[in-house]
């Protein structure tokens, strides 16, 4: 079986089938809400259009003080939540005193057996909130796309209302955030006087323990002191490297004349001798002396009065070179001394002006810690009073960041109801639920409907369609209604019977079958007639046929003929009568009929015998066509039994009844013992619920023989 494929064509029958749901429910909805548009009062909505800046005019630059983060992101998301908040409402509806509007009022429930002398005055909270819930159902915040403005609606019944509420919801947001910032100045004003007492005590403290330190460590001016001590100890350093330097100096000379002194040599190789002008001029006069001598000795005797006086003037400046000399020497020796007192002094110096530089230090530090206390608290107090004076000014100017920009105006037409509106979406969705609803019934519904259902479904091939058979003017149904290819013979459903046996003529490439099974799957599916009215189609092709009344357990054929059930087929399957001896005619020439006979306590056992299958043997020897009509399939062994011995099974399938589970059942059942299904009849139709093409052929044939003959067509 294959899966079923929905096509526009599918959707549309079904739409067809369930039209008269589609348009009840179709017609309620459009009603209740035409009658509820007509009578709902009117709605006026107003707006007002609020500008709202990111940040606070800096007036005064005291966005710290003003506690505003105006740089969040979700600023404006809080703007629109404080309109929609209940504070803001409340002072709403004080404004606009909706307490005592009709529109608002509450409705006092008015209980005179309740309702006492001493009985206490109502909570008047209950009633606030109710009203403050009221207000702002009726509020409509809506932000402008890329801006800083916001339309600030509202919706009431009265118009002027209307215009007035979102006026007052406007100013009362920006006289709101006015009384805001006027709270925050003054608690930071309140603050900062806090903060301010509380700094100035810590300045007087810190100042009166400097001072305290100042006289503790006799402090008058150490800044002065901390930048001439380093002075002064740098200049004793470069003073006492320089006497270090000279006293080296000088004990090196002295060394030297020590060491001179003690190998015996002349003290003349000192430097100082040596470049003395003093000693230079004596030595040149010894050596003029001494050239003088050289030249007189060779001239006088050692006792000439001459050489006598010049050995004399020789020993003389030699003499003085000599005193000249330790003069020097003395002089050095006493040039070092004074330099080790000066190093000496100079040490002690720097010494002492080293601890009194320690000393500074220390007191610097601790001197430094106190001072810049003092400063910081001084700079701290300086500022908070320079802030308490802005803040004392901020609080005197009433500055926001909002501002109206467009107020509300009376508004001349309602918003709601949309009557149009409201008309047009009620008839859209009445029409969607209630094609939707067609869809749900049609989805619940798991019956065999249309011949669709058999080919794509059940994948076998389908017969033909019988309409649903009603005779105008023949009331209740008679037996003579079910013989409809004789009673009505140019009616639909004669036709349908028609078309059906060439169906069966065509279903197979060889001959066509000879014994024919009609069966069902359960009972009530008009298998009884299609056999019946099949079997008369093929007589009336000038074909022996036979129709044989299988069904033991209910049989019905011979009341459709109006002959007696006895003798028939029970008879003549537990005898050895030859079948024509219960053959009966049904006054047709060319069709008789077996009926079931009296019902034998074995039906499945005989139709299964050996007996069975001679007889049919037997008259499918002797007819053209042989029509079995058997008990239905499901539950029933009959005709399963009978469908392994017929050359083809026709399933008769009731349009809309019979489910599809059932149909299957059936089917696999028939599979299974090996018949050989010729087809399906979709039984007892509604073409009125279904498309057109389904009955088209049926109708253009009933058109054209009324046309033909308007007197004889009665369907």
């Amino acid at each position: 079986m294959e899966e079923k494929e929905f096509h526009l064509l599918d959707y549309w029958r079904i739409i067809l089938k369930h039209r008269w749901t589609i348009a009840a429910f179709f017609t309620v909805i459009v009603v209740v809400v035409t009658v509820g548009s007509f009578l709902a009062e009117p709605v006026y909505r107003a707006s007002a259009q609020v500008l709202i800046e990111r940040e606070s005019p800096k007036i005064l630059g005291l966005p710290e003080v003003m506690s505003l983060n105006t740089a969040d992101k979700d600023y404006y998301q809080t703007q629109y939540e404080m309109l929609r908040s209940r504070a803001l409402a409340e002072r709403t509806v004080a404004a606009l005193d909706l307490i005592h509007h009709p529109e608002f009022a509450p409705r006092e429930k008015k209980n005179p057996k309740e309702q006492t002398a001493n009985q206490p005055k109502a909570d008047p909270q209950p009633a606030l909130t109710w009203l403050i819930n009221a207000f702002l159902n009726r509020v409509i915040i809506e932000p402008v796309k890329n801006s800083r403005l916001v339309n600030v609606s509202f919706e009431a019944k009265d118009p002027a209302l209307a215009a007035r509420a979102a006026n007052t919801l406007a100013e009362q947001y920006i006289r709101q955030n006015l009384d805001l910032h006027s709270r925050l100045s003054q608690q930071a004003s309140e603050w900062i006087w806090q903060e301010i007492r509380d700094q100035r005590q810590k300045l007087e403290e810190s100042e009166a323990a400097l001072q305290n330190y100042k006289v503790a460590q006799g402090i008058i001016a150490i800044e002065e002191k901390e930048t001439i001590t380093p002075q002064k100890l740098a200049e004793l350093n470069s003073d006492l490297v320089s006497v270090q330097n000279q006293r080296v100096e000088f004990e090196t000379k002295c060394r030297q004349a020590d060491s001179l002194t003690r190998r015996g040599e002349s003290l003349e190789s000192i430097p100082e001798v040596i470049n003395n002008a003093f000693i230079q001029n004596l030595k040149a006069q010894e050596s003029k002396l001494v050239q003088n001598q050289a030249e007189l000795s060779t001239k006088y005797g050692p006792k000439h009065p001459q050489l006598i006086r010049l050995n004399s003037e020789l020993d003389t400046v030699r003499n003085q070179i000599k005193s000249e000399v330790d003069k020097i020497v003395n002089s050095i020796r006493v040039q070092y001394q004074v330099v080790q007192a000066r190093e000496r002094n100079l040490k002690s110096a720097f010494e002492a002006q080293k601890t009194e530089a320690l000393d500074l230090s220390r007191k610097s530090v601790q001197y430094n810690i106190l001072k810049r206390e003092v400063d910081s608290n001084s700079q701290m107090y300086d500022r908070l009073m320079q802030r308490l004076r802005e803040t004392s000014i901020s609080t005197q100017i009433e500055t926001t960041n909002i501002r109206i920009v467009d107020r509300a105006e009376q508004p001349q037409r309602p918003v709601r109801p949309k009557k149009q509106t409201n008309i047009l979406l009620a008839a859209l969705i009445g029409l969607s639920l209630g094609v939707g609803l067609a869809f749900f019934f049609e989805y619940l519904d798991t019956s065999i409907k249309s011949p669709d259902d058999i080919e794509k479904e059940l994948n076998l091939p389908f017969l033909g369609t019988v309409p649903s058979i009603k005779i105008p003017g023949m009331g209740k149904k008679s037996t003579v209604d079910e013989l409809v290819v004789l009673s009505h013979p140019h009616s639909n459903a004669a036709e349908a019977f028609r078309l059906i046996r060439t169906g069966i003529f065509l279903s197979t490439a060889e001959r066509p079958p000879k014994t024919i099974l009609i069966s069902s799957s359960a009972p009530f599916e008009g298998k009884t007639l299609n056999a019946v009215n099949l079997a008369l189609t093929m007589a009336q092709t000038e074909s022996r046929t036979l129709i044989i009344d299988a069904d033991m357990r209910k049989p019905r054929i011979n009341k459709i003929f109006g002959v007696p059930v006895n003798p028939g087929l029970t008879d003549l399957l537990t005898s050895n009568l030859d079948p024509a001896q219960v053959v009966q005619s049904t006054g047709d020439p060319h069709l008789d009929l077996i009926t079931a006979g009296k019902n034998p306590p074995n039906p499945a056992e005989l139709l299964g015998s050996v007996r069975m299958r001679k007889i049919l043997a037997i008259v499918s020897e002797r007819y053209d066509r042989v029509i079995i009509d058997s008990p239905p399939l499901i539950a029933i062994t009959d005709g399963i039994i009978l469908s392994s011995i017929t050359e083809g099974v026709i399933l008769i399938v009731h349009a809309g009844k019979t489910g599809k589970e059932l149909v299957y059942r059936s089917v696999k059942a028939l599979q299974d013992s090996g018949a050989k299904i010729l087809g399906i009849v979709l039984n007892n139709l509604e073409f009125k619920d279904y498309p057109y093409s389904y009955y088209y052929p049926y109708r253009s044939y009933h058109r054209y023989y009324q046309a033909e003959n308007p007197e004889t067509s009665a369907h």
